[in-house]
């Protein structure tokens, strides 16, 4: 499609990463799934297509793409206490702790409801999470940011 200079749309992206993420491509399916959200202007929320995206990261325990995928739906306006428990499902499948989280959550004006507190409580006990070494926080828009990004490497 993208070859034969056809830009497609918001639907046929989401097709793409429904299609994607039912055969296990999980790259590929975030990947549709970002150029879905980077086509629309304002973005419905679909907790659906979320939940099966992230439930594919999770399952692999990736919690770099975890906080890719977090930062995604940060810049579409979407994170609330739900994304922000299956960021910490995905750390607590791959044995890790997330370094900031609660602060992280206050940033964004999330409440941490029984289930955040619980898991906050289980990854706390897990060796600390390397990913954060590639995420700096951007004062100027009040966001964690992909170092590798703004580097370019």
């Amino acid at each position: 499609m993208v070859e034969k200079g056809i830009v497609p749309t918001y639907t046929s992206w989401e097709l793409l990463t429904w299609g994607y993420s039912h055969v296990n491509e999980m790259n590929k399916a975030l990947e549709c799934f970002k150029k879905a959200l980077g086509s629309v202007k304002m973005w419905d929320f679909d907790g659906k297509i979320v939940e099966k995206v992230y439930g594919m990261v999770e399952e692999y325990g990736d919690v770099e793409r975890a906080e890719e995928l977090l930062a995604v739906l940060h810049d579409a306006g979407h994170v609330n206490t739900e994304i922000y428990n299956l960021l910490l499902r995905t750390y607590a499948k791959a044995g890790k702790m997330p370094i900031i989280l609660a602060e992280r959550m206050k940033k964004d004006n999330v409440p941490l409801n029984e289930e955040t507190h619980e898991l906050i409580k289980i990854t706390s006990k897990m060796c600390v999470s390397e990913v954060l070494i590639y995420l700096s926080y951007d004062a100027k828009c009040g966001l964690y940011r992909n170092n590798l990004e703004s580097t370019g490497g």
